[in-house]
């Protein structure tokens, strides 16, 4: 199993974070009153230009994206590309909707890159992504697992969720059909059987559920932190816990749940057997996993303050680290302080 058989994951986010800082810094230009020139990360300001659309003209969803990959898996809806000036990295298409029409911007340069490339743009390019801190007062415990690489992060967000939007750029990702992942498929269901749970039917990783309603066109936005684990798990394949951490009680710890545990995990009161699974616990017991989260540890309007959990795969150790640097990055540029959780 290698990771190198991965390469969409940091070049797709990349895309989101280039419409996260183009936004932010056309925000601080109309602050200012001048007027806006944005350099993308690739160290260029591309001078405005007439796109070679014409205003009316269709664009089939069937195009390629990412290499040859679909949009969407249902190429009968089509798109209007708008007929005015574009800055050289995005087009501007009008999509049919219930409501009317509604404006989205995606990346012109849809190439797929080498790993290498994609790593480095990332890593070094992208100044956001050394800005989160390290948290010093928190840590998760983690029990000795030979398949478990886990990631974890603390985020605070400007204002409670009810105020707050994802931006367009995550809720476009909720409407993208991501690449089928066989190689995470099946590392992430070895991680969740090495300790005797099944995952499969309801019991299957997280991710899986999103997939499956992002097919079928029901993955809705929920809110701000929500949007985000929904739209980073299911373009990375990996499950993520998202958590009101003013719910929890420290200490925290990760481990596989013993006999006779389990959790209520919506609101209707039904309740997720654990025994087996891989579970984040507090001091008040289990409260989060890869396959669903505690109903008394979720998000709810008035959240402010989340703790994020990437259940990662030992064997695709550099593809969690990109999509946790991705993450952190996306959030920055959206206002959050973010500060990273140590487990271990």
């Amino acid at each position: 199993m290698s990771e190198e058989r991965l390469p969409e994951l940091p070049s797709r986010f990349e895309f989101l974070l280039e419409g996260l800082r183009s936004r932010q810094a056309f925000a601080l230009a109309r602050a200012r009153g001048g007027p806006f020139r944005y350099a993308s990360s690739r160290n260029v300001t591309p001078e405005p230009r007439e796109t070679s659309a014409t205003a009316g003209e269709s664009w089939d969803q069937s195009a390629t994206h990412s290499g040859d990959r679909p949009l969407r898996e249902d190429s009968s809806r089509r798109w209007k590309v708008q007929g005015q000036a574009v800055d050289g990295r995005f087009k501007t298409y009008l999509r049919p909707g219930p409501g009317g029409e509604s404006k989205t911007r995606l990346p012109l340069d849809r190439g797929a890159r080498d790993l290498a490339s994609q790593r480095q743009s990332l890593l070094t390019r992208h100044q956001s992504l050394r800005r989160h801190a390290q948290c010093k007062n928190l840590a998760i415990k983690v029990e000795e697992h030979p398949l478990l690489y886990p990631r974890a992060f603390l985020a605070t967000y400007p204002a409670a969720l009810s105020e707050l939007r994802a931006s367009p750029e995550v809720i476009n990702m909720l409407a993208i059909t991501p690449p089928d992942r066989p190689d995470t498929r099946k590392a992430v269901r070895e991680l969740l059987r090495h300790g005797g749970f099944k995952p499969s039917g309801r019991n299957k990783p997280a991710w899986e559920f999103l997939d499956k309603a992002c097919a079928e066109g029901k993955l809705a936005s929920i809110n701000m932190a929500v949007d985000f684990c929904n739209a980073f798990s299911l373009h990375a394949g990996i499950p993520i816990s998202v958590l009101d951490f003013e719910r929890l009680v420290p200490p925290l710890r990760i481990a596989v749940a013993g006999p006779d545990e389990s959790y209520v995990f919506n609101p209707s009161g039904q309740v997720l057997d654990l025994e087996g699974l891989l579970t984040l616990y507090d001091a008040n017991g289990p409260c989060g996993g890869p396959v669903k989260d505690s109903q008394r540890s979720k998000t709810h309007d008035a959240t402010t303050r989340t703790l994020t959990v990437l259940w990662g795969c030992e064997a695709f150790h550099s593809l969690i680290d990109d999509l946790f640097q991705s993450y952190c990055a996306a959030l920055l540029e959206s206002g959050a302080i973010v500060e990273e959780v140590r487990c271990g």
